[in-house]
């Protein structure tokens, strides 16, 4: 502690922060005052500070920085988690379409789909590219 007092008391604050953050992550004590140290806690903030193409791209560098700072520097610090992913819910069921009426190329359905026909005449494709089957006035998609 009187290691930091003395550094923010030289100006140098920045140095001390990071001398606490790794110390207070778990570093076990001397590690942090080797050179390897020093120099993988300044390649982690340069990785942090860096642009990259992607946020996948990023992530990746400052994950490899934080391992080799915890690798120098004796510390445990968590590694960056991509962001959970959205699940999205099961769509409802196809539920059965009633054609309405139909002309040479396509047929039209109660709820103002458009059909369009092909050669087999119990086929026809979607307004969403899917191929139905018709049985009747009813389209199963």
């Amino acid at each position: 502690m009187k290691r930091v007092q003395l550094l923010a008391a030289c100006g140098l604050l920045a140095a001390a922060s990071v001398h606490v953050q790794v110390y207070a992550q778990g570093s076990q004590p001397g590690l942090q005052d080797t050179e390897d140290c020093r120099l993988a806690q300044r390649d982690l903030d340069t990785a942090r500070n860096s642009i990259a193409r992607n946020e996948a791209e990023k992530r990746d560098q400052v994950n490899a920085a934080i391992a080799k700072a915890n690798a120098a520097c004796g510390s445990s610090t968590e590694l960056l988690q991509p962001p959970a992913k959205a699940v999205q819910p099961n769509a409802a069921p196809n539920t059965p379409t009633t054609i309405t009426n139909c002309n040479a190329n396509y047929c039209y359905d109660s709820q103002g789909g458009v059909f369009r026909k092909s050669s087999n005449p119990n086929m026809l494709t979607g307004p969403d590219g899917r191929v139905c089957h018709r049985s009747g006035n009813v389209l199963n998609c």
